[in-house]
C-alpha cells in the first residue's frame, strides 16, 4: 500500500466491508509518525471494538461527525474520492508527551486505496492556525446562518455562495443553485438585473431595489436587494456582496394603504356624486321659484299700473307694496341660495384638482369695479369706495363671470365677515374700499377693511405684499378646504390618518353657515392666472391678487359709494350694457318668417319648469309645445314636417329618454336642422363638454329669465320681442 514510516504525516490505515446497508470499519495498521503524534495501536486497539476509529480519535462530538463523515464519505463512493476533516480535536497519547493525553488539533485527508481499504492522512496543526481557524468557522457560522439572506455573485452573473436563508427561502439545494446563472432564477427581471450590474460596475451601491425571484416550487417572491462590488488587489471585479430581504411584507403594507386610499378615493368620489345629485334637485325647486317670483312680480307690476289708473282703496295700495317688498326679498335669498350651490360645485370641482375651464373676454375694468358693488350687501355703519389708479390698461383678457364672483366674495367678507381676525371693536367704524391699478404688465386688484377715520387710499406700490400662499396661508383661506389626495400612499397609518382628516374637515363645518367663499376665491384666483394673498395690521386688513391686462390705459378715477355723509340705501347705477346682435339668421335669409312669432318645442320632465318656461316664451309672443322627455320630443319631430318648430329647448336630464340622447337621434339620425339648446340645472365643464360633442347649438344654465331667453331667440333666430308692458 505504499506506507512509508517515514511519512512526516500521520497514516493510518483502514479497512471496510458494507453489510446489509451499513459499513463496518477495522484499522489495520499506523505508521510511526502516527504512533509518536497521536497514539500507539495498542492503546486504542481496546477501545475500536466497541467505538469507531473517529470516536476512539476524538471526544468532541461535532468533530466526530465531521471525521466519520468524510470517512463515510469516501468508503461508500464508487468512484475514487476524496475528503477533508480540518482541525479535528483528537486526544493524543503520544509518546512524545509520555503518554499523557494532550489535545491537539489535527487535519485529516481521507483517501480510497485499494479496494476495501481508505488511507488517513493527518497534519498536525499549529495553534496560529487553529486560533486563525476558530476566527474564520465563527464567521462563517455568523455568515451562514444569518437571519438575512446573502450571496456572492461573480462577475459574469453566476452565484458563487449562497447561505442557509437564501436556499431556505427559494426552496433550493447547494447543487441546484450554486454555480448557476443568477438570471435563472429572476426570469421575469432581466432588464432590471443587468441595470443593477451596471450600477455596481460603475461603483455604485445599491439599496432596497426591489426584484421577483423565482422559487423552486414556481412561485414568484418579491425580494428587496442590497449589493456593492468587492474589487482584488489589481482592481478588477471579483464578487459582488448582495443581502436579500423579502418584500412581501411591505408590499402587503403598501398594498393596504392604496387599498385604504382608493376606499377613500371611491368614498369621497360617491360623496361628490351624491351631493351632485342633491344639488341638482335642490336647484329645480329653486329655479321653479325664481321663475314664478319674475313672473308674479310681473303681475304686480301690472297691478301696481292698474291702482295708479283706478282709483283703489288705500289699503289695497299698501298690500300691493307690501307684496312688492316680500317678493324682493324672498327674490333675493333665492338667487343668493343659487349662488350658493353654485359655489358648493364649484368648490368640489376644484377641491378635486379638475381644471377650470375659462370663457375670456374682453372685460372693461371700471364696468367690473361698478358692478361687483351692486352685487353686496353692505351694512349701513359701513363705508364702501372704488378707487381706480391712473395708467396701464382700461381692460382685461379673462373671465368676467369668475372675476366677479372673486371680488363679491372678499368684498362680502370684509364687509359681512365675523371672523377672528378682524379684532376691530363694534365701536369703531368700518371703512371698505376696492382698489384698481396697473403695475408693469399686470392689472391688481387689492380689497381692504379698515377703522381709519377716512376712506384709506390704496398703496399700489404695496399691492401683492403680504404672506405668500402655500403651506402658510392663513387659516381663513384654509378652514373648509378639502384635503387634496395624493396618487400614491405606501404608508397605512398615513392613508387612514388622511382619511380621518378629511371627515373631520367635511363634519367641521359651521351649522349657520358654510363660509366657503375665500376657500372658492383662492383657486378661481389660480386658474385666472393670479396669486391671492393675505397681510393684516391693527388696523387694516387687505387681500389682494393681479391679472395680466390688455390694452389702452386707465385713467384716474374714484367712486364713492357709501359714507357717512352719502346716502346709506342708494347705489349708482350702472348703466346696461347691451350685447352687440350677432343673429344667425337675418330677414333676407328668414323672409317673411322674420316677422312671424317663433315656435318653440320646450322639452322638460318636470311639469312645473315646463309651466314657468311655456308662459315666459307667451309672453313674449312665442308659441309653444310641450314634450314629457325625450322620447315624447323625438316622436313629435318625427311626425311633424320640417320648420315647424324654430327652437327646441332640450333638458339633458330627463327619465325614459334624457336629452343627450334624444339630440343624438334629432341630429344624427333624424337629421334635424332646428336650433337645439341644452338646458340644465347642473354646472361644470363636463356637462358642457357632453353637449358640444353632440353638436348642441347652445347651452344654458337653469332657471331662463326674461333675458336670457330673449338672448336665445335673438342669437339663434334674430328675433326680437315687442316691447311694452308684459302680458
Amino acid at each position: 500500500m505504499g506506507l512509508t514510516e517515514e511519512s512526516p504525516f500521520c497514516v493510518a490505515v483502514l479497512s471496510f466491508d458494507r453489510k446489509d446497508g451499513k459499513t463496518e470499519y477495522k484499522l489495520e495498521q499506523v505508521n510511526s509518525t502516527f504512533v509518536a503524534s497521536v497514539a500507539p495501536l495498542f492503546k486504542i486497539q481496546e477501545s475500536l471494538k466497541e467505538k469507531s476509529f473517529a470516536q476512539v480519535l476524538t471526544a468532541n462530538k461535532e468533530h466526530q461527525t465531521v471525521l466519520e463523515n468524510a470517512i463515510e464519505e469516501v468508503a461508500v463512493n464508487p468512484k475514487p474520492a476524496r475528503a477533508r476533516a480540518q482541525s479535528i480535536e483528537v486526544l493524543t497519547l503520544a509518546e512524545e508527551d509520555q503518554g499523557f493525553p494532550i489535545k491537539r488539533h489535527f487535519d485529516w485527508l481521507v483517501s480510497k486505496s485499494t479496494p476495501g481499504q481508505i488511507v488517513l492522512y493527518g497534519d498536525r496543526c499549529h495553534q496560529q492556525d487553529i486560533e486563525q481557524r476558530a476566527q474564520d468557522a465563527e464567521l462563517v457560522d455568523f455568515f451562514n446562518n444569518a437571519p438575512i439572506a446573502l450571496h456572492w455573485l461573480s462577475g459574469e452573473g453566476i452565484v458563487l455562495w449562497a447561505n442557509k436563508r437564501e436556499l431556505e427561502v427559494l426552496g433550493y439545494t447547494e447543487e441546484e443553485y450554486i454555480g448557476q446563472p443568477i438570471m435563472k432564477f429572476c426570469p421575469d427581471e432581466e432588464e432590471l438585473v443587468l441595470e443593477i450590474f451596471k450600477q455596481l460596475g460603475s461603483g455604485n451601491t445599491i439599496k432596497d431595489v426591489p426584484v421577483r425571484f423565482r422559487t423552486k416550487e414556481g412561485k414568484i417572491v418579491n425580494l428587496l436587494i442590497d449589493s456593492n462590488v468587492k474589487y482584488d488587489e489589481y482592481g478588477k471585479f471579483a464578487h459582488t456582496r448582495c443581502f436579500i430581504r423579502d418584500d412581501t411584507g411591505r408590499k402587503i403594507h403598501e398594498a393596504k394603504a392604496q387599498l385604504l386610499l382608493e376606499e377613500t378615493k371611491r368614498s369621497l368620489k360617491m360623496l361628490d356624486n351624491f351631493m351632485s345629485r342633491s344639488l341638482h334637485h335642490v336647484r329645480t325647486p329653486l329655479h321653479i321659484l325664481q321663475n314664478s317670483m319674475d313672473l308674479i312680480q310681473d303681475q304686480v307690476q301690472t297691478m301696481k299700473r292698474f291702482a295708479s289708473e283706478e282709483k283703489v282703496s288705500t289699503k289695497f295700495q299698501e298690500a300691493i307694496q307690501e307684496s312688492e317688498v316680500l317678493l324682493t326679498d324672498a327674490t333675493e335669498q333665492i338667487q343668493n341660495s343659487v349662488v350658493l350651490l353654485d359655489d358648493i360645485s364649484d368648490l368640489a370641482k376644484l377641491d378635486q384638482q379638475q381644471e377650470l375651464k375659462l370663457n375670456k373676454e374682453l372685460v372693461d375694468i371700471k364696468t367690473i369695479g361698478r358692478e361687483v358693488f351692486g352685487m353686496i350687501d353692505i351694512p349701513d355703519d359701513v363705508d364702501a369706495a372704488l378707487e381706480f389708479h391712473g395708467g396701464g390698461s382700461t381692460h382685461l383678457n379673462t373671465d368676467k363671470h369668475y372675476l366677479m364672483k372673486v371680488l363679491r366674495h372678499l368684498l362680502d367678507h370684509c364687509a359681512n365677515g365675523q371672523d377672528a381676525q378682524y379684532n376691530f371693536s363694534d365701536q369703531e367704524h368700518r371703512h371698505i374700499s376696492l382698489f384698481v391699478g396697473n403695475k408693469g404688465d399686470v392689472c391688481q386688484f387689492q380689497v381692504v377693511v379698515s377703522v381709519d377715520s377716512d376712506l384709506p387710499s390704496g398703496d399700489m406700490t404695496k399691492l401683492l405684499g403680504g404672506e405668500k400662499p402655500g403651506t402658510d396661508l392663513p387659516p381663513i383661506f384654509q378652514k373648509y378646504h378639502q384635503e387634496l389626495l395624493p396618487d400614491e400612499i405606501r404608508d397605512v397609518a398615513a392613508a387612514g390618518g388622511l382619511r380621518s382628516k378629511i371627515e373631520a374637515s367635511i363634519n367641521s363645518q359651521r351649522f349657520d353657515s358654510l363660509n366657503i367663499g375665500l376657500s372658492l376665491s383662492y383657486h378661481l384666483v389660480a386658474a385666472l392666472g393670479g396669486d391671492l394673498r393675505y397681510s393684516s395690521e391693527s388696523t387694516r386688513n387687505c387681500f389682494s391678487f393681479g391679472i395680466p391686462h390688455s390694452s389702452t390705459e386707465l385713467s384716474v378715477e374714484r367712486i364713492v359709494f357709501k359714507s357717512k355723509t352719502k346716502s346709506k340705501n342708494k347705489f349708482a347705477k350702472v348703466p346696461e350694457i347691451k350685447p352687440a346682435e350677432s343673429p344667425k339668421q337675418d330677414i333676407v335669409s328668414r323672409g317673411v318668417k322674420a316677422f312671424e312669432p317663433p315656435s318653440v318645442l320646450v322639452v322638460e320632465d318636470v311639469p312645473m319648469c315646463a309651466k314657468l318656461l311655456l308662459k315666459q316664451l307667451n309672453r313674449l309672443n312665442c308659441s309653444t309645445k310641450w314634450a314629457e322627455n325625450g322620447q315624447v320630443a323625438v316622436d313629435i319631430i318625427k311626425e311633424t314636417n320640417p320648420g315647424v318648430y324654430d327652437l327646441i329647448l332640450m333638458d339633458i336630464r330627463m327619465p325614459i329618454m334624457d336629452g343627450i340622447e334624444a339630440t343624438r337621434i334629432l341630429k344624427k339620425e333624424l337629421g334635424c336642422t332646428t336650433p337645439i339648446i341644452a338646458l340644465t340645472g347642473e354646472v361644470g365643464e363636463d356637462i358642457r363638454e357632453q353637449c358640444k360633442a353632440l353638436s348642441f347649438d347652445g347651452f344654458r344654465n337653469k332657471p331662463l329669465k326674461r333675458d336670457a331667453l330673449l338672448s336665445i331667440l335673438n342669437e339663434h333666430l334674430g328675433y326680437t320681442a315687442p316691447t311694452g308692458p308684459s302680458q
